[in-house]
């Protein structure tokens, strides 16, 4: 039996309407397409679901325990609605502070009070001593945010290796937006049954977030096109293309704004990993030169 969110409105819909035309009324439908949904319904479940002779139309034992889900279901699917359109919107989710030295905290309130005037729906986590793992945190929220986009292709995500925790001076959401990029390309050009991992790496100042798949890779040459604004390289006859027009443009951009670069290694038949880096702390500089087989800087 498939139960979808619409049969559930409309079980709800006829019992609190009484009939199934104040209920079509109340829905915009006709009462032919209202009926039809209904016995499509009561079909697949294998039993009636309401006492068609009653006036007003009264649900069976078995509409009773649908209308009972419809009633727990349907409040938390708006709930969860509601809550989805606050992060679309900004106007809810969580921020994070971390905090080195007590001194912080004379200022820190007043502004806390003044902020949750006007952002009341936002939880705020205080933690000293930069207690919170941020990039850790970003990779891992970025992975479980596209685990639905990569399950609907039949791609596993997965988080390989983290290692000690680095501050980065950089705009979380920028990072964030490039992460993003990655993963959902990563996915996009991997095979059905295939694993793209991510990794967060520390090494001579710099930090790593890679994003790794086992597509088809991209051929030698090619760092022009796919990092070029609006290139995009062919997939051999096929329609779906590596590279997503700007994505891949903005967010070598994006990175390097922040002292950053974004480069990749790949072998065709293999794979590609795509590396964004930064420096750590106060210490960031621009970054070095990629490794041979990696992209080179052309700015």
């Amino acid at each position: 039996m498939h139960i979808e969110f619409r049969h559930l409105r409309t079980i709800k819909a006829i019992h609190e309407a009484g009939g199934l035309a104040r209920a079509a009324d109340q829905m915009n439908i006709t009462q032919s397409a209202l009926s039809h949904q209904v016995k499509g319904l009561e079909d697949q479940a294998g039993v009636e679901l309401f006492v068609r002779r009653s006036k007003p139309l009264k649900l069976s034992p078995a509409g009773q325990r649908l209308l009972k889900l419809a009633q727990q279901v349907l409040p938390q699917v708006e709930a969860l609605q509601d809550e989805f359109s606050g992060l679309r919107a900004g106007s809810t989710g969580r921020m994070h502070i971390a905090i080195e030295c007590h001194a912080c905290f004379e200022w820190l309130f007043p502004v806390l009070e003044q902020f949750r005037r006007h952002w009341q729906d936002v939880d705020v986590d205080i933690r000293p001593g930069l207690a919170f793992d941020a990039l850790p945190a970003l990779l891992r929220e970025s992975i479980e945010e596209n685990r639905m986009y990569a399950h609907e292709r039949g791609i596993r995500l997965d988080i390989g290796k983290i290692t000690q925790p680095a501050v980065v001076l950089g705009d979380a959401f920028a990072i964030r937006q490039v992460v993003d990029n990655l993963i959902s390309n990563a996915v996009k050009f991997s095979h059905v049954g295939d694993t793209v991992e991510g990794r967060l790496t520390a090494h001579q100042g710099r930090v790593r977030i890679s994003i790794r798949d086992h597509g088809r890779g991209i051929p030698e040459g090619m760092e022009e096109r796919v990092f070029g604004r609006f290139g995009q390289l062919d997939d051999d006859g096929q329609k779906s293309t590596q590279g997503s027009g700007l994505g891949l443009h903005i967010s070598r951009q994006l990175a390097r704004q922040m002292a950053g670069d974004l480069f990749y290694e790949s072998e065709a038949g293999v794979g590609s990993t795509f590396h964004v880096e930064f420096g750590i702390g106060a210490e960031a500089e621009p970054a070095p030169q990629a490794a041979q087989g990696a992209l080179q800087s052309t700015d």
